[in-house]
């Protein structure tokens, strides 16, 4: 049986469904070197709460302007959080690299699975990795490639992590609800626009939608993995001894003489 089997699902807020439902258009930018940026400042003003940048590939890449970029967007006021694009390969050497380049203190991490000769065996071992590394759980990126190796089934330790769907779509997205009863961050455009930052050289910009409120999306913007409980050992009460009454004083039995012993003797 799996360690993750038994153990209850994230639970997920259901915002999408019911009257005044929130969803924020441009809560999140994901970006790359590809992408051009001019001001952070102005993209905050613009709507946008968050930046997630690429960080890492495989186990050799690291992008030139995350490190700049990290820090004039945390001056600006937005959130960070870092992925990595996951290739074929050790799994554990990549999640190892990953941390290794941004740090253990991100608030967020991701995991960036597009590669089909990337296994879902090979993403868990990716996920549990950074987890142990950073002691908070990454958010997992992806469309077709994940809802093809999923299908219908549901896989009770993929539904422990959130879902960042990747589906350019202006209609309602379809993704693996067996496992991820809702959506964490939606990737709905390659087609945005947000002030600040104009995005690739053909003006193309990834956006992504959030369910909720700007406070909320603050809230849950880091998760930390609860330690695991140290066993609990029951603490041995001193034993209590049964505290016995005065012992009854029996009568002695009268001490025969010599005498009684001789009648005794001659009776029989």
């Amino acid at each position: 049986m799996s360690a993750f089997e038994g153990k209850a699902d994230i639970a997920w807020p259901d915002r999408l469904n019911g009257e005044g439902a929130i969803v924020l258009d441009k809560a999140v930018v994901d970006l790359s070197h590809w992408d051009e940026v001019d001001s952070f400042e102005d993209a905050k003003d613009d709507g946008v709460v968050g930046i997630i940048h690429k960080a890492t590939e495989s186990n050799n890449y690291f992008d030139p302007t995350y490190n700049q970029r990290k820090k004039n967007a945390l001056a600006a006021g937005l959130l960070w959080g870092a992925y990595h694009f996951l290739r074929p390969g050790n799994m554990k050497d990549q999640a190892q690299y990953f941390v290794s380049e941004v740090g253990k203190d991100l608030d967020l991490y991701a995991a960036d699975h597009e590669d089909e000769g990337v296994s879902l065996d090979d993403l868990k071992t990716f996920l549990r990795e950074v987890k142990r590394l950073t002691g908070k759980s990454p958010i997992i990126y992806s469309g077709h490639v994940l809802k093809e190796q999923l299908g219908d089934r549901r896989d009770s330790e993929l539904s422990q992590y959130r879902l960042w769907l990747a589906q350019y779509t202006s209609g309602t997205p379809s993704w693996p609800k067996a496992t991820f009863p809702q959506w964490w961050l939606w990737q709905y455009t390659e087609h945005g626009e947000c002030d600040g930052i104009p995005g690739d050289s053909e003006g193309n910009l990834d956006l992504n939608k959030y369910a909720g409120t700007k406070q909320q999306l603050i809230d849950e913007w880091r998760e930390e993995v609860p330690p695991t409980p140290a066993p609990r050992t029951k603490k041995r009460e001193p034993r209590r001894t049964k505290r016995r009454g005065p012992r009854a004083k029996g009568k002695r039995p009268k001490a025969r003489t010599k005498g009684a012993l001789r009648k005794r003797a001659n009776r029989t």
